[in-house]
């Protein structure tokens, strides 16, 4: 299962998958258009902070061995 193979990534680095704290979104370039969408739904049910990330984000934070910063993967720059 391909989210499972990004969760065991995202366990790897030391993040965890936690419903009540959120703090990014990981999207594949197929979810893109859903974007818009899903941060309304979030800011509505108060995630407000929570950052929009291309899976490229976590390949490098992979290939890094750290979380690298998130300003040149957030969806919302790929988008427009």
């Amino acid at each position: 299962n391909e989210i499972e193979h990004y969760e065991d990534i995202v366990k790897l680095l030391g993040g965890k998958n936690e419903n009540d704290n959120v703090t990014h979104l990981i999207l594949s370039e197929k979810y893109y258009h859903n974007y818009e969408k899903m941060k309304q739904e979030l800011d509505k049910n108060n995630y407000k902070n929570v950052k929009f990330v291309t899976l490229n984000w976590l390949t490098d934070c992979c290939f890094n061995g750290e979380k690298v910063d998130e300003e040149d993967y957030l969806v919302e720059k790929q988008i427009n």
